[in-house]
């Protein structure tokens, strides 16, 4: 029994068929959409079958021609919805019920016919002959073209009548058949040819054999997802799914090359990666694996290499992302390859199953990570986050722009530098852990920096004296390059030569600055300071780097927002933040700042509009957001920093090295010796007029012996004793400068030149008057403007 609510006339019968069995009628009405069985008394009926209905039948089925009819003509305002259903017929209706009966009853004399017929003709033995006919299965048999074991494979009941022989063929038919259905099938390849030999029978790869079992060739199967494209097209790359036999093993998903089917150990190496997975021969069917491969359906899309925007996706170690959210697969044009560069994936933490974010956690984020310490220090550092996704497209819109800085923060141990970032970088999709220096060898470093475009990587502890300082070199070139993405070439035994593009923003901490003019010129340089950590701040630092907030929501937020930036056109937002910037350093009267530097505080007031626009997206109240006057008091932050009336210079750094190398011992005053032979003398020593008179060219060997003795030469340019001779003569000619005598006459050492301590401790950065003489102190130095200072003294 059968009722069916909602479904049109056309789908009535069928809706019906599946309820009924061979050659049974069934009588139906359809009232409003409800279809139900019937007896002609309008009780619900059992089916009627065609002997019932010819012949009038018998209880229990009730229902019969006659009293249809009779139904009928007593109902005749339902007449058109009250019918019999037939298998050949569908619904048969009042008005052709009488002519369908006689053609019923022919047609049933003319099967009997053809089955005697059948029976008669068909070349079997008596007891298989039965079987078709027990199964009522032999009219049918006649008119095939099959052979008898096909036959009775069609017909699961005949199955049982074959030899144990036949029933071998059988299998090793099937065998063919799901060989045949899998590697012949047109939904899933393209013009395979037939010559080849390998197939996949039970979802393993088997070599083909006509008289004996197949032979195991691998235990697994492999899916293309796409076929890749590469920049050079000299090697074909392959999305593909390892898809293992044993239910022990999971299937893992791979990029791989077409080289890997040129040698076994090759294939073994890169493919046979599960803890099941087996390859069985010789490097004789790595061709046909290939061509089988090779032949798959599957979409073309490009490879990336580095997490990025990348046309108008943004890539990443799991799946691409739009202002919508994740991309789809199969909608995606790119396809994220980490096999020359990982640097970046270990440490990303977004899962590619949702973009849903936890609005209140986004909220809590958002309101208290830049008032962690004072904001003129958070705010650069946040700036340049949201502002370095669009690194690589702010270089290529070339010009002033055509280069990026690195973020440095400086600050003394303890000052939590490090704590500040890990929360930042969790914000961001990221592990807390920074990128090793120390730990880390060049290579990968340089795999680091080339992982990714937009998303920073961040190194802790520079500390440059800890470490060889072959790779403080090697660290520095790599971080230079990453300014305008130049590259790093390397070549292997092989000679094949490997390009890798310096492309992330970088960020490093430490507890000093990388020196060097114009190394500082690439630096958005921020000191983080004891002073801006204060008591009202202390809620917002726990909540952040606690378990209050789950940081990463941030970065599920933040990533499509940006994108959504990208696709609006965020060129124009750059270029009235340039404006802005123009306008502030022409009023700040900052002499001689540097293009580079111009763009890194382009890029804190880009960057922190679009923190700003997220939060009130989400929710955040205005008031508890970062104004102008917070992003100007930390361009002026960073700005002391900038310019060169604030920028460290070469001859400033020689200054600084001075009272290092005299702390260290490695230049020695003139009253240490009996004979007078040192290099140095402080004069007026612990007054408002202390000055160091030193010899240029003994302080420039003390200078190299503590750099040499401390691995830092290399790390430290020095000039030659004539161009400081020359800074310092052009030094001493500036009104107020630290230099006040190119050659002031200092027995017993002759003319040498002399230096305000004071003054060089106001002007330079790293310069204490306390490595000089140990009797000064930091609140005494502050104490004394050298412009205030008598002309007697």
């Amino acid at each position: 029994m059968t009722t069916n609510t909602n479904i049109s006339t056309d789908k009535k019968v069928s809706a019906v068929q599946k309820h009924t069995e061979d050659n049974l009628w069934v009588i139906i009405q359809e009232d409003d959409g409800e279809i139900t069985t019937l007896n002609a008394n309008g009780e619900e009926a059992s089916v009627v079958t065609v002997g019932d209905f010819l012949q009038g039948g018998p209880d229990p089925n009730p229902s019969s021609y006659e009293e249809i009819k009779d139904y009928r003509e007593s109902n005749p305002e339902i007449a058109d919805g009250i019918g019999i259903y037939h298998p050949e017929y569908d619904l048969i209706t009042a008005e052709d019920i009488d002519g369908i009966a006689d053609e019923i009853a022919a047609r049933e004399q003319q099967k009997q016919e053809e089955i005697k017929e059948a029976r008669q003709n068909i070349d079997l033995p008596e007891e298989r002959l039965n079987a078709l006919e027990q199964v009522g299965a032999i009219r049918d048999f006649y008119q095939s073209e099959d052979d008898y074991i096909d036959f009775a494979v069609t017909y699961g009941k005949l199955k049982a009548t074959l030899s144990d022989d036949e029933l071998d063929e059988v299998e090793k038919r099937e065998r063919m058949d799901l060989y045949d259905r899998y590697n012949r099938n047109e939904e899933r390849y393209v013009g395979l040819p037939p010559e080849i030999d390998v197939g996949i029978v039970d979802g393993a790869y088997k070599v083909k054999k006509e008289d004996e079992d197949d032979d195991l060739l691998a235990s697994f199967r492999i899916d293309v997802n796409a076929f890749l494209t590469t920049e050079e097209d000299e090697v074909q790359k392959y999305d593909v799914t390892i898809v293992p036999t044993s239910p022990h093993d999971k299937s893992r998903r791979k990029i791989i090359d077409g080289s890997v089917f040129n040698r076994t150990t090759n294939f073994k190496d890169n493919v046979c990666i599960g803890t099941t997975t087996t390859y069985e021969k010789g490097d004789r069917y790595l061709t046909d694996l290939k061509r089988l491969i090779g032949h798959q359906k599957a979409p073309h899309k490009d490879i990336a290499d580095d997490v990025g925007i990348h046309g108008d996706e943004f890539v990443t170690p799991h799946k691409t992302i739009s202002s919508e959210g994740w991309i789809d697969y199969k909608e995606s044009e790119y396809v994220y390859d980490d096999s020359d560069t990982d640097g970046i994936d270990e440490r990303w933490t977004i899962e590619s199953n949702s973009l849903e974010y936890d609005e209140d956690d986004v909220q809590e984020f958002i309101k208290r990570v830049w008032r962690t310490r004072d904001p003129q220090e958070t705010l650069p550092l946040i700036g340049y986050i949201y502002s370095s996704f669009f690194k690589t497209q702010i270089i290529e819109k070339g010009g002033a722009e055509s280069a990026f800085p690195v973020l440095s923060i400086i600050g003394p141990a303890g000052v939590g530098k490090s704590k500040a970032m890990e929360g930042l970088y969790m914000g961001i999709g990221m592990s807390r852990s920074a990128y090793g220096i120390g730990s880390s060898t060049a290579p990968s470093i340089r795999d680091d920096i080339a992982s990714t475009q937009n998303v920073p990587v961040w190194f802790d502890e520079y500390i440059p004296t800890r470490y060889d300082q072959s790779k403080v070199d090697q660290f520095k070139q790599f971080v230079k390059k990453s300014v305008d993405h130049k590259t790093v070439q390397t070549s292997s035994k092989t000679h094949d030569t490997k390009i890798y593009p310096m492309t992330a923003p970088v960020i490093i901490s430490g507890e000093q600055f990388i020196s060097g003019d114009s190394d500082q010129r690439r630096l958005i340089q921020v000191e983080y300071t004891e002073q801006a950590i204060q008591p009202e701040y202390f809620d917002n630092y726990e909540s952040i780097m606690g378990n209050d907030i789950d940081n990463k929501e941030h970065a599920k937020a933040m990533y499509p927002f940006l994108m959504q930036e990208y696709e609006d056109g965020f060129l124009s937002r750059w270029s009235r933040c340039k404006l802005e910037v123009e306008n502030w350093v022409d009023e700040q009267g900052i002499e001689d700042i540097q293009a580079l530097e111009r763009v890194g505080l382009v890029a804190i007031k880009f960057g922190v509009e679009l923190f700003r626009e997220l939060g009130l997206e989400v929710g955040v109240d205005e008031d508890e957001l970062p104004t102008d006057d917070d992003i100007e008091r930390a361009w002026e932050h960073v700005s002391k920093h900038m310019g060169s009336t604030n920028r460290s210079t070469y001859l400033d750094e020689f200054v600084s090295l001075i009272g290092e190398a005299i702390k260290a011992n490695y230049i020695s005053s003139v009253s240490d010796y009996e004979s007078n032979d040192g290099s140095y003398k402080l004069v007026h020593a612990d007054k408002a007029k202390e000055q160091l008179r030193i010899d240029l060219q003994e302080a420039y060997a003390g200078i190299s012996k503590y750099l040499n003795d401390h691995g830092m030469s290399d790390q430290v340019e020095l000039l030659n004793p004539q161009d400081y001779a020359s800074k310092i003569k052009t030094k001493a000619k500036e009104d107020g400068s630290y230099i006040t005598d190119e050659g002031a006459k200092t027995p017993p050492l002759g003319r040498v030149m002399s230096i305000s301590t004071h003054q060089a401790e106001q002007d330079i950065n790293n310069f204490s008057r306390a490595k000089i003489n140990p009797n000064a102190s930091t609140n005494d130095s502050n104490s004394v403007d050298p412009e205030d200072i008598p002309d007697d003294l």
